[in-house]
């Protein structure tokens, strides 16, 4: 954060960890593939503006805007239900 007179700025991005997931499946008849797992993760990012007056040197109050996104990500994995015999 920078600070300069009053007037305050920065950068923010926090990652959120994410977890991963298998699921058990058989083998279709049809040749669609089919979801076996997979795994996600999530992250939001920014920046930020604003002003701060202090009062009785201890506290200070900031009125404060900010601008950013959200993002998800997410990774499935497939299966064919082919299988391959040598």
């Amino acid at each position: 954060m920078l600070i300069l007179s009053g007037l305050y700025g920065g950068l923010s991005f926090l990652e959120y960890g994410g977890g991963g997931s298998s699921i058990s499946s058989f083998p279709s008849a049809s040749s669609a593939p089919t979801p076996v797992g997979g795994s996600y993760h999530s992250f939001a990012y920014g920046v930020q503006g604003g002003y701060g007056v202090r009062l009785f040197d201890r506290i200070t109050i900031r009125a404060q805007l900010g601008l950013g996104d959200y993002v998800d990500v997410e990774d499935t994995q497939y299966s064919t239900g082919a299988t391959s015999s040598e």
